[in-house]
């Protein structure tokens, strides 16, 4: 009698196991040939109404469903680029179209006498000796240089190449006395910006608003205080002063940029 009582259990056990894989396969059928009715995609229709007939476990299995892809070989390759001109309104700044190479350091620097290669409005070239050209846009006063072809200036360049550590500093001072700054830098504490062709000298104080440091300009030794987008005139020296950007970015704002934390932009030209 034991033994019967375990065999119809075993049974029982059998067909109610039987019967729910029936129904959820039943249930499956059925959700798939609704969503079949659903679509409007034809051919879409036509997929579900095969995976009720054939089920999920006939679905074709590959011998090797990951592979290693091979790596594309891609060679580096200089990107042509156009120089763009200065923007129409800007009263004075300087746009770089080439660098010469000036080594392998990433920091690189050329303090000297130079000439004038070229002049095409406000496009200039300076013929850097051995080390090469530089090409770029400049403006003062809302319009080119006094400059001709021929004639000696001086030159301050420095910059590196490192893009989360920027410098660019460029001061042409023309044998006239014509000539234009434009200068940024960023570093791991305030920055201080010294221009010896125009006596100036330029860096951040404390800071006075979110992200930004006001900054002491001196040329010439005539001070001001100026903030970040502020124009001045320092008449003593006949230099106007503009402060591109003056930023901070510390404390909550630590991860808001990329490299250092603080950074300075200043333009500056003579006045007359």
């Amino acid at each position: 009698m034991q033994n019967s009582i375990i065999v119809i259990t075993i049974f029982a056990l059998a067909v109610l196991g039987s019967c729910g894989r029936k129904t959820q396969r039943k249930d499956a059928a059925s959700d798939g040939q609704k969503q079949s009715e659903l679509t409007n995609n034809q051919d879409q229709a036509r997929l579900w109404k095969e995976a009720n007939k054939h089920g999920l476990e006939k679905i074709p299995q590959p011998e090797n469903p990951v592979q290693l892809r091979q790596q594309p070989a891609v060679a580096n390759t200089a990107i042509q680029t156009k120089a763009q001109p200065l923007p129409q309104g800007l009263q004075g700044g300087i746009s770089v179209i080439a660098l010469p190479q000036l080594g392998d350091a990433d920091a690189k620097a050329f303090a000297n006498s130079v000439r004038v290669r070229s002049v095409e409005g406000e496009r200039i070239e300076l013929d850097l000796g051995g080390q090469g050209v530089l090409s770029f846009y400049a403006r003062a006063r809302g319009g080119p240089l006094r400059a001709g072809s021929g004639e000696e200036a001086r030159l301050d360049l420095r910059y590196r190449d490192d893009p989360f550590n920027r410098q660019q500093i460029l001061a042409l001072r023309m044998a006239n006395g014509d000539g234009v700054v434009s200068a940024l830098d960023t570093g791991d504490k305030p920055i201080t910006l010294t221009i010896p062709l125009f006596q100036l000298i330029a860096r951040q104080l404390r800071p006075t608003e979110r992200y930004h440091m006001d900054v002491e300009v001196s040329v010439s030794g005539e001070t001001q205080t100026l903030k970040p987008g502020q124009l001045a005139e320092f008449r003593k020296a006949g230099i106007t002063v503009g402060i591109v950007g003056s930023d901070v970015f510390t404390g909550e704002g630590a991860n808001a940029v990329e490299g250092p934390p603080y950074a300075l932009n200043i333009v500056a030209w003579p006045t007359q």
